[in-house]
C-alpha cells in the first residue's frame, strides 16, 4: 500500500512537471493553455479514454487500454489541454497551482 501511494505521488509530480514544460512552450509561442482534462474526472466520461488511444501511439510506450478503460501499467495517466490564442486562463480552484508549478515564467504565474 505504501508503494502504491509513492507511485501515485510520483506520477502526479511527473504530470505537473510535463504540464509546466508545455505551459512554457505555449507561452514562448505567444499562445495560451487551458487547464488539463482527464477521462474519468469531473465531466469527461472514462469511456472517452479510447479516443485518446486512437490519437497516440500507446504501443510505443507500452501502455494498454483494457475493457474498463483503465490503463496498464496501473500508474499511467492521460490528459489533454487546449492551446490557442483566446483561451481563458485556469484558476487555482480549477487545478492550477502556482506554488507547485515549476514554470517560473508561466503566463499564469501569480506572486505569493
Amino acid at each position: 500500500m505504501a508503494l502504491d501511494a509513492v507511485g501515485t505521488v510520483a506520477v502526479q509530480n511527473l504530470s505537473r512537471y510535463v504540464r509546466s514544460l508545455i505551459c512554457q512552450e505555449v507561452k514562448d509561442r505567444n499562445l495560451q493553455i487551458s487547464r488539463s482534462f482527464s477521462p474519468g474526472n469531473s465531466v469527461w466520461d472514462i469511456s472517452q479514454q479510447k479516443e485518446i488511444f486512437k490519437i497516440i501511439s500507446a504501443n510505443k510506450i507500452e501502455v494498454k487500454l483494457i475493457k474498463s478503460y483503465m490503463m496498464i501499467p496501473k500508474k499511467s495517466l492521460s490528459w489533454v489541454v487546449g492551446v490557442g490564442k483566446n483561451i481563458i486562463a485556469p484558476s487555482k480552484e480549477e487545478g492550477h497551482s502556482c506554488k507547485t508549478c515549476q514554470a517560473e515564467t508561466c503566463q499564469f504565474r501569480r506572486s505569493f
